[in-house]
């Protein structure tokens, strides 16, 4: 079982009801699926996800990359 702690952006929570992904493999194309849409041609991303069991990297793109949060409350969540 995979677990994270994801910041999702409101535009994407109405999808995030979906059954968690079965395969780091899947976690990665559900990811870079989200992230790829049209809609989002314009957004900057740094992720990284990790799994809470083994700390192994499951995902990143562009992890170190310094960005300016949307809001304080991201900062904290």
């Amino acid at each position: 079982m995979i677990a994270a702690l994801v910041l999702v952006p409101p535009a994407l929570r109405a999808q995030a009801v979906m059954a968690p992904p079965a395969t780091v493999s899947e976690l990665q194309s559900r990811i870079q699926a989200q992230t790829s849409e049209p809609r989002f041609s314009g957004a900057h991303w740094g992720i990284k996800v990790i799994s809470l069991e083994t700390g192994q990297t499951l995902y990143e793109r562009d992890p170190l990359k310094r960005l300016i949060p949307a809001s304080n409350t991201k900062l904290f969540t």
